[in-house]
This record gives structure tokens, C-alpha cells and sequence, in this order.
């Protein structure tokens, strides 16, 4: 089976709205959803397909619309695989609102997912032994905020009346429920659930995660296990969970200005408006050296600037401290890691700047701290947690490391002196200094920001937003259907007032066009109201400060202002709270979904004892293709696989586990975390303090939760699964061949005693306080639940949507992410059916259960084969007049016909494509079809295509050297006793045939010239190698490198052509045959050849030939008009 994935690659020539035609009339897609699919800068699976001509069909016809479309090789349809299918008709559903028709579904959204961050453990209580687990029918119970636990029964409650909603289309079919349980074993059948998980670990501090706009990383992963008379399908691993995984690019600012552009002095004072605590305040006036300041700032590639009077923000009470902890900075915590060094920086202080400059599309931040500082202080802590890579007078040049990735953080620069401190990227500091020396003038137009700043304890700005290297302000305002273009200047701003006693926040945007103003001002007014019934139905807090809030200004300015008494800290947080939720909603309501299904087999929770759980091989038969090296406890873990990376070695180990108490899916209860790397004898190889040290010891969440069942002796038995894993990248100084244990440690938060509450609709605006965790429910769909947790999160283990009948509906998908500037977590589940109420289920008392574990080696498990296949027939020379002599074969094409088919002796060319690219560059994609009556199948060097001379428009032939082996199989067909069956309809064989070019040497290419080359090996000559990890083999400009090791399997990346290669085996340590014959794999132009072991070898033994006979056989091939 394979992929099709699309990673926002066009091709040249076509620009948006081309593409977006054509790929509406491609799929039958209205545009909007093409726009949305295609144009949100997200990677996407678009198509599972069985077979390399479905896959290059589909690529052609994409190429044509304009997109090139990435394939991915996947052994069979898994899970992960099954989910993607599934997915692709509810992401349409969700996409195609309106009036739209229902139209052919075929795209399909999928989310790829770093490492999760751990969440907090909740409080470890005594243990109270109490009943084993049951099945439990929750009611509907109408209860109001406070919750009360619900051990009682309730009575469901009446139906709300409201107008019904509009049927949406309709769903995916959901699979057949599993067979009735044999009623003898007790075990309820489980029958498969989709459930989506994500996170968005945000930045909660960083400045520049507000301008900069890195991007959130949100996060699908679809679990779906289908039954099966003998055995569940295999859940994924997760090495596959992470490659089938992709980044939804989600802009973190997106929201600052699209709620009444607001939120950009909040963002940048969500930190320091906690300063803010009298209710008395003192006017503020702009500095003697401000203006200087900002003259030297204002360099034409400005785009923003921030000012903060510090000292005056930290006018408090004496007992305060006064700090620049919460200030963002260069890095995350720089300013706290300086103070908590001793550098006191909230005193030295006196003003504060940011400038933002535009730098390939995005926008890079320089920091100006003004005040008394002690630049050796502050130089010796510079060169104590950073690499210093120059010193000298214009400022100290350092680099910091990703303790995650163990890469180097982007290199900055700092000019310390006794009056100040800039920091920021090497250019822009030098650019700041010279400027402010020569006294430069601004080449920005600061007379508005002067004018708005002067009075100001904090002011900040964006010039043109329409014009901004990265496009997130845009964006944002054209979600309020305001155009940005006309807009000069974006400003905001804190500023004290005497009388009465508050401090008045202040936006507005500037333009010189009155039209757009009084447009704009429309605009927000009407978004203003309708926060006021939108917003403030989720959080009725906040409705005085929308009363507060005003729209205003003349002709040139839109104005927006708001005032703060000393309750500031709480309304500013609970309306950051606010807006962040409705940041992270849906980008609309989701229609009530027309076919109800409940969970057959939900999740169960009840008080369990704290007693140890069984061991891993009492339920290790619910997979059996999982195949653990060591099990400790209720887990058993192996390695799936160790590869060459860019960065290093990288092992990824998988954990699983089955039927574990109370499981759910809103918080971790697992994680591993890798302690120790030694050799045979348990000697530490780990360094104690290198960064790849660091990384390695970092716990990882175990979180994939999935439902399924096997037959056993005809009868059903459901399970839950839980998998996950973790990828180590081992240090670069690690000795591979030394490394003999790898220790670690599960943790497990088995909940003991839990809690049960509920909440019936109408959900927007309740709130739960409960176990230390807050839940409030916000506007969502009729089949939809969307809501914010914060506190202990970990508290909260699972929330059930219910029906009219207190039955938990089956759900669809998921989303969460972590809150950006505020603590917690936000989560969207969409249900099928209509939720009438909610059940949560807390932890009241859990206690933490560790299971160390000792793998030996770094190596994955290997099994015996199931059948050992023959050596394929030498291709020797007394063969070659044949196939010399012998016709192309007559092809059938059931799908699609290629562009394009070329007669070359024996040969038929079946081309897809045939491209050269305006950039110089060459796509050369096609079948190669020889007559199956010569052995040239699984041959590693039998077949290769030889490009040597181009052909211009006038033509001139220009020489060039470009070729590919090709590996040629059967079509059809199957292997019975060690022989091959080949399909009597297909007597053929089939080769794929890729190439890439560059930097072609003609721009007008309409012709290639080249040869079919096939070589017959003789008298094989054995190399042999002792075996080990990256090892590589050269042979006559071509090379072979062992990449990758998987369960069972080696694979050798091949660069160049090797003819004479004849076999790669592998042989135990007494010279045994442990492999099976090599294959040659072309991969999306990427030739390897994959090897697959039943133990892992001591040697590798290379076949090369003594003598070497060859057959060319011209080739002619058009580029496509």
C-alpha cells in the first residue's frame, strides 16, 4: 500500500488561483475547501492506494493541476492507515458547510506529533483497596456548578427546547459493532474507536513566539483496529504514529487582532501587567532619550516596536520584588535565568525596548534595556551557560543548545555596557549601535507613534501590516473582513489615570484613507457587540469589560479604549482566558450529526485497589505481532528500528500494554524515561553532561489509547491497548559497538479512587471546580464539546458525551493544545450523535507505580522466517540474444494509459512523465515492461537506464550523465513452496523507473538520448565485512550504506549504479545463511536494497561479478509538449 502525501509543493508557473480551479474541478471540491485543504501551509494525506500505477496516476494528475504530491511506501493498511480513510470523509463533513452539495470525499487532514510535554502528576494519596472495576450506566444528571459527585443515580433530564438544527451530511459508515460476548468469559467486546488526539505545547512567556509566529504544532493521531476471525490488526507504532503524523500551521498571534485588535499590548504585558497592583497611579512621561532611542530603531526593515517604562510599572508596594521574570525575552526564561544568577535586573531598569525587523518572512526581535548595569556580571554569565563564538568590543557573539533536538539555538549578539543592553540577532545589533552613534535619522515615519507613546507606560506598535514579512496580522484582520492594505499603523498602549484612579488601555489604527477608517470602525463596532453574546456566554466575567470597552476616533484613527481599576490582574487574565478559547475554537459551529451511534464498549472506570497489576505476558496474546525483548510489569517494550540521521543514530523503542485500570484520554498516566546506555557489563557509556544526555533522560508521555478485539476459541474478547514510544537519539560519542544495556523506567499513575460529574446542556459558560482541576465548557455544536481545563489537569482522566438516554456516544475526533499566554489546556471532541449532557471523570486518588526494565542491545527483535525463498536465476550471458531477439510485450492498462509509450527492442516504456522544468531541472517518471521469459526479477544490477545527451530546441545535442537502476519484478502473481506463481494474465515484467535532475545544462530541452543497459554478472566474487551499524561499501563510484536497521530487516541506501553487484547476504558468526535473497527498492527516486535477516549477522558478505557482459539497447524519449 501506498501514501500520497502533499507537503505544499507546487509546481512552477501556476499560481494560487490556477491551482485552486483546477484542483476544484480535479475533485469535484468546492473552492473554499480546496483553499482550506491546500493553502493553510499544512502537510496533508491525500490517498491510500494499493498500487504503484494508482499512485503514479494520481501523481500525474496532480502535476497537472499543479501540485506534486509525496508517496509514501507503507507494508500494509495498518490501523494508521485504516484511519486515514476514515478521517477523509469526516474532515469533508466538517469542511463543506453552508449550502454547499455533497460532493466526492477524497481529501483527508492528518497531523503529525512531536513528543508531547509530560503533564504534572496529580497528588499520590493512600491507597484505599476497594472493588475491582465494573460496568457503569451513567444517567443524564442536570446539575449545576458546583458539581457534585454522582454516585447516585439521576434522572435524565427533560429536553431543552430549541430549534432543531439543520441535518448535516452524512457521516463516514462506522464499522459493524463486534460480535455478543460469550457470556461464560465476562469479557465485554470492545469495538473499535477513532479517537484523535493533538497537542500544541505553547510558549507561555515568549516574546517571540507572539512576532516571530512560530508555528503551534496541532496534532491528529487516528487509532482504529478492525476485527478479525483470528487476530486484531496490529495498532500502530510509534514510529509510524510520528511519520503519518503532520503540523497543522497554526498562527499563534492570529487572534491578537482578530478580537478588536487588542490583544497585542496584552501580549506583550502578560507578564509585566502583574506589576500592577495600587489602584493609585503616578502619569508617566516619555524619556529624554526616547526619541533618540527610536530614531535609532526606525530603520526602513522596521516593522514593530514595543516600549515599557519599567520603572514606573514597578512602582508597588516596598515588599514587592522587583523583577523582569515575566518580560519576554531572547529566550525562554532569559531574563529569570539572569535574576535567579543574582543579576537584578528589575532594579537596573529604567526603560525597555523591542524592535522587530523583517528577515526572510519573518519578523526577528532586538531587545534595548536601559538603566545601570555591571556589563562583567553580566559578561561572566553570558560565557558560563553559552557558547561565547567571538568577543570584542561591539558585542559578545553567543549560541545556545536545544536541550529537546541537542542542536544550536540561531546566534545572537550583546553590546553590554554601563547604561545599556541590546541583544538580538548579530546585524541588527550592529545596525542599532551604528545608527545610534550617528545619530541616524529615523527612516520610518514616527510622528503617530511619538504622538500615541509619549505619555504612555507602555506603547506598542506595528507599521503596515499589510505589507508585514510574515502574513499572521493580515490574515487576522481579514478574518474581521477588514483589508490591511489601507492600514499605516497598528497601535496599543497602558496608561495611568488619576482620576478616577485606573490605568486605560488604548488601540488603534491608523490610515490616511477616511473611507477604509469609517469602514473599519463599522467593522469593529459590530464585532464588539457581538463578542457581547458570543464571548461573553462562555465567560459572563467578562461581560463588564466589553461594557467598558469603546469604539471611537476621527478621521484618520479607529480608537479603542478600556479602563482597569485593581482588579486589573484578575480581568486582564480571565479576558486573555477568553479570547484564547475562542483563538483554539472550531472555525465554526459543527452541524448536529444526523445518525446517532453510541459506544457500544466505552471506557471503564471504577475504584480499584492498589494492588501490582498482572504481568504483560498474561495479555501480550491480544497482539501478537508485537513481539516485546523485555517485559516489566503490565508492559512490554521493544525497538522498532535504529537509523542514520542527520543529526546522529536515532532508536526508536515502542512500549505496550493492555487492559490497564482506568485509562483515559485527558490526561498521561504513563511515561518511560530512559536512564542509562552501558555496555555488557553495565558500565555507563552516557557523558553526564551532554545536551543528547539531557534529551535522552527526558520522560516521554505513553498516550496512544486504542479499543479492540480477537476471537478466542470463536468467542469475542475486547481489550484496550495502550502503545506508544519514544526516540532516542543517541549521543554522537556513544560507541555503537559497545553498547550492550539500555536501562530506563515506566512510571505509572494508577488511579485508585475516582469521581464522577455531570452536567446537562445548555454546557457554554458552566464551569467545574473539582480534585484541584477547572473545566469550563464553551459554544460548541449540537454534536460537539469544547472546553478549557486549567489547574491540575492531570485530575481530569476522561469526559463522556451523553444522550438523551444517559448513553455515552461514540466520538469522532479530537484536538487538544496547550493554552498559549495561559496555563492549562484547550480540547474539541466532536461525538455522533447530539450531546445532551457531559460526564467527567476525575482522579481522587492514584499512587505511582515504577517498573525499571534492562534492554539488551540496540538492536530490534528478529523472527524465523515463515518460508525461506530461493536465490533468483542468474541472468548470465548466453541469455542476452534472446532478449536481444525477443518484442516488447503487448501491455494492458486497466486505469490509466500512460502519456506516453516508447518500443526499445524488448522493451516497452510506459511514461508518466517526462517534465523539464523552467529551473533546469529534469522529471523523468516511467515502467519499464520486459516478456517474464528472462530471469531478470529480484536481480540487484540486471537492469539500468543510461541518460547521456539532451536535446535543445534547435537541435543541438549537450552531453550529461544521469542514471538509475531498475528493479524488475512480476506483476501478479504469488510464491507457493519456495516458487513463484506468476498471473498467466500478466506476463510481464515490471520495472519503476524515477529520475531527478538539476542544473540541466539546456534550458529548451525536447529530447533525451540514452541507453537501456542489461548486464549478465558472472562468476560472483564474495566480499565479506564484519557487520555493524552505518557501515558502508564502495565500489566503482557508487556507494552502499546501511541506514536502517528494522524488526527483521537491513537496509542499505544506494547511491550510483552498481551492474556488477549479483547478491548481499548475511552470515552468523559461523558463517551461516541467515537472510533471505536482497531486493533492490526504488523509493520516489530513492534506490535502496532491503535485507531481510533472521538474526542478527556477524558479517556481510558482498557478490560482485568477475565478469561482466552487457546488451544496450538504444532509447529516444520526447519531453511532453
Amino acid at each position: 500500500m501506498y501514501k500520497l502525501v502533499y507537503k505544499g509543493d507546487f509546481v512552477e508557473g501556476f499560481d494560487e488561483d490556477q491551482i485552486i480551479g483546477n484542483l476544484a474541478q480535479l475533485l469535484q471540491l468546492k473552492p473554499k475547501v480546496v483553499r482550506l485543504m491546500f493553502f493553510s501551509g499544512r502537510p496533508s494525506v491525500i490517498k491510500l492506494l494499493d498500487n504503484t500505477t494508482e499512485v503514479e496516476r494520481w501523481r500525474a494528475a496532480f502535476v497537472d493541476a499543479g501540485v506534486r504530491l509525496h508517496s509514501v511506501s507503507l507494508d500494509a493498511p495498518d490501523v494508521g492507515n485504516i484511519a486515514d480513510q476514515i478521517e477523509l470523509d469526516l474532515e469533508l463533513h466538517e469542511l463543506e458547510v453552508d449550502d454547499e452539495d455533497d460532493l466526492p470525499q477524497f481529501l483527508v487532514r492528518r497531523e503529525p506529533q512531536p513528543e508531547p510535554e509530560q503533564e504534572p502528576s496529580g497528588s499520590i494519596f493512600t491507597p484505599v483497596p476497594l472493588t475491582p472495576p465494573v460496568p457503569v450506566q451513567h444517567p443524564v444528571a442536570k446539575v449545576q456548578p458546583p458539581a457534585t459527585t454522582s454516585d447516585q443515580p439521576a434522572p435524565a433530564p427533560a429536553p431543552a427546547p430549541a430549534p432543531a438544527p439543520a441535518p448535516a451530511p452524512a457521516p463516514a459508515p462506522a464499522p459493524a459493532p463486534a460480535p455478543a460476548p460469550n457470556a461464560s468469559s465476562g469479557e465485554p467486546v470492545v469495538t473499535p474507536v477513532l479517537e484523535t488526539l493533538a497537542s500544541a505545547p505553547g510558549d507561555n512567556t515568549e516574546l517571540r513566539d507572539e512576532f516571530d509566529y512560530d508555528d503551534d504544532d496541532w496534532i491528529k493521531k487516528q487509532k482504529w483496529l478492525a476485527e478479525s476471525e483470528e487476530e486484531v490488526e496490529p495498532p500502530p507504532t510509534a514510529e509510524e504514529a510520528a511519520e503519518l503524523e503532520r503540523a497543522i500551521h497554526r498562527h499563534k498571534a492570529s487572534f491578537l487582532w482578530g478580537m478588536l485588535v487588542i490583544l497585542l499590548a496584552i501580549s506583550i504585558t502578560a507578564g509585566t501587567i502583574l506589576w500592577l497592583k495600587r489602584p493609585l497611579w503616578t502619569p508617566v512621561a516619555a524619556s529624554e532619550q526616547a526619541s533618540q532611542l527610536a530614531s535609532a530603531l526606525a530603520s526602513p526593515s522596521l516593522f514593530g516596536l514595543a516600549y515599557l517604562h519599567v520603572e514606573r510599572m514597578h512602582r508597588v508596594k516596598d515588599d514587592q520584588p522587583r523583577t523582569l521574570a515575566h518580560l519576554p525575552g531572547p529566550e525562554k526564561e532569559f531574563w529569570a535565568r539572569m535574576e535567579a544568577a543574582g543579576i537584578d535586573l528589575g532594579k537596573q531598569t529604567r526603560e525597555a525596548w523591542v524592535g522587530f525587523y523583517g528577515q526572510q518572512q519573518r519578523l526577528q526581535p532586538l531587545w534595548i534595556l536601559e538603566g545601570q548595569f555591571q556589563p562583567v556580571v553580566i559578561k561572566a554569565w553570558l560565557q558560563q551557560h553559552y557558547q561565547i563564538e567571538a568577543d570584542t568590543p561591539q558585542g559578545i557573539i553567543f549560541s545556545g543548545v536545544d536541550i529537546q533536538h541537542c542542536e544550536r539555538t540561531p546566534v545572537k549578539s550583546a553590546y553590554i555596557s554601563e547604561q545599556r543592553l541590546v541583544i538580538g540577532a548579530p546585524e541588527f545589533v550592529a545596525m542599532f549601535n551604528g545608527r545610534l552613534e550617528s545619530q541616524a535619522r529615523a527612516e520610518k515615519d514616527l510622528s503617530g507613534w511619538q504622538d500615541w507613546s509619549k505619555d504612555k507606560m507602555l506603547a506598542a506598535a506595528l507599521f503596515h501590516p499589510g505589507n508585514s514579512p510574515e502574513r499572521t496580522t493580515a490574515m487576522a484582520l481579514s478574518r474581521l473582513s477588514i483589508d490591511a492594505a489601507p492600514i499605516s499603523a497598528i497601535y496599543a498602549g497602558l496608561e495611568p489615570r488619576l482620576f478616577p484612579p485606573a490605568v486605560e488601555f488604548s488601540s488603534a489604527l491608523a490610515s490616511s484613507d477616511a473611507q477604509a477608517i469609517q469602514a473599519i470602525r463599522q467593522q469593529l463596532s459590530n464585532s464588539l457587540q457581538q463578542a457581547r453574546h458570543t464571548l461573553a456566554v462562555d465567560w459572563p466575567e467578562t461581560l463588564p469589560l466589553y461594557e467598558r470597552l469603546s469604539v471611537g476616533g476621527d478621521e484618520s484613527h479607529v480608537a479603542i479604549n478600556a479602563l482597569f481599576d485593581e482588579q486589573v490582574q484578575q480581568e486582564i487574565q480571565q479576558w486573555i482566558s477568553s479570547l484564547l478559547g475562542k483563538a483554539f475554537s472550531p472555525l465554526g459551529l459543527t452541524m448536529e450529526v444526523a445518525q446517532e451511534r453510541v459506544d457500544e464498549s466505552p471506557l471503564l472506570f471504577a475504584d480499584v485497589p492498589a494492588t501490582p497489576l498482572a504481568d504483560f505476558a498474561s495479555v501480550k496474546h491480544f497482539n501478537q505481532s508485537f513481539v516485546p525483548q523485555v517485559e516489566t510489569g503490565p508492559f512490554g517494550l521493544a525497538i522498532s528500528s535504529l537509523e542514520q540521521t542527520d543529526n546522529g543514530a536515532l532508536l526508536n523503542l515502542d512500549v505496550a500494554a493492555f487492559n490497564l485500570p482506568n485509562l483515559g484520554r485527558e490526561t498521561d498516566s504513563v511515561s518511560l524515561r530512559i536512564t542509562d546506555i552501558a555496555d555488557a557489563y553495565g558500565n555507563s557509556l552516557l557523558a553526564t553532561t551532554d545536551c543528547a544526555t539531557q534529551s535522552l533522560r527526558q520522560a516521554t508521555p505513553i498516550n496512544l489509547i486504542y479499543q479492540g478485539n480477537v476471537f478466542d476459541q470463536g468467542q469475542p474478547v475486547g481489550f484496550v491497548g495502550l502503545q506508544g514510544g519514544k526516540k532516542i537519539l543517541l549521543p554522537p560519542t556513544l560507541d555503537l559497538t559497545r553498547a550492550g544495556l539500555i536501562k530506563g523506567v515506566i512510571e505509572h499513575r494508577l488511579p485508585t479512587r475516582i469521581e464522577r460529574l455531570s452536567l446537562a446542556q445548555p454546557l457554554a459558560g458552566q464551569k467545574i471546580d473539582a480534585q484541584g482541576v477547572s473545566v469550563r465548557f464553551l459554544s460548541a455544536g449540537p454534536s460537539q464539546l469544547h472546553f478549557q481545563v486549567a489547574g491540575n489537569t492531570a485530575a481530569l482522566l476522561h469526559v463522556n458525551a451523553l444522550n438523551e438516554a444517559g448513553k455515552v456516544l461514540a466520538s469522532n475526533s479530537a484536538l487538544r493544545g496547550s493554552n498559549l499566554l495561559d496555563q492549562g489546556k484547550t480540547v474539541t471532541i466532536d461525538f455522533q450523535g447530539k450531546v445532551a449532557a457531559v460526564e467527567l471523570i476525575l482522579v481522587r486518588e492514584q499512587v505511582l507505580q515504577t517498573h525499571e526494565f534492562t534492554l539488551a542491545g540496540i538492536y530490534p527483535p528478529v523472527r524465523d522466517f515463515s518460508m525461506v525463498l530461493p536465490p533468483p536465476e542468474v541472468f548470465s550471458a548466453e541469455q542476452l540474444p534472446a532478449l536481444e531477439k525477443d518484442t516488447a510485450p503487448a501491455v494492458s492498462f486497466p486505469h490509466q494509459a500512460p502519456a506516453n509509450s516508447v518500443i526499445a527492442g524488448p522493451v516497452l516504456i510506459a511514461v508518466h512523465e517526462l517534465l523539464a522544468q523552467p529551473q533546469n531541472t529534469l522529471a523523468l517518471r516511467a515502467d519499464i515492461y520486459t516478456r517474464n521469459s528472462h530471469p531478470l526479477s529480484r536481480q540487484l544490477g540486471a537492469v539500468s537506464m543510461v541518460i547521456s545527451e539532451l536535446e535543445d530546441g534547435s537541435g543541438n545535442l549537450h552531453s550529461v550523465h544521469y542514471q538509475s537502476p531498475i528493479a524488475m519484478d512480476h506483476q501478479g502473481g504469488y510464491w507457493l513452496n519456495g516458487n513463484y506463481q506468476t498471473d498467466p494474465t500478466q506476463p510481464w515484467l515490471r520495472g519503476l523507473l524515477e529520475m531527478r535532475a538539476g542544473d540541466l545544462p539546456v534550458g529548451d530541452t525536447v529530447a533525451l538520448w540514452g541507453k537501456l543497459v542489461f548486464s549478465a554478472a558472472q562468476e560472483p566474487v564474495p566480499i565479506q565485512l564484519p557487520f555493524r551499524f552505518g557501515m558502508q561499501w564502495n565500489a566503482n563510484d557508487a556507494l552502499l550504506k546501511l541506514q536502517r536497521v528494522e524488526s527483521g530487516r537491513l537496509i542499505f541506501d544506494m547511491e550510483g549504479n552498481l551492474p556488477s553487484l549479483m547478491a548481499i547476504r548475511a552470515l552468523s558468526l559461523d558463517g551461516e545463511l541467515v537472510s533471505q535473497p536482497a531486493q533492490l527498492r526504488t523509493v520516489f527516486g530513492k534506490h535502496r536494497i532491503e535485507l531481510d535477516i533472521k538474526q542478527i549477522p556477524a558479517t556481510i558478505e558482498f557478490q560482485t561479478a568477475r565478469e561482466l557482459t552487457t546488451l544496450e539497447v538504444p532509447v529516444e524519449l520526447r519531453v511532453n509538449p
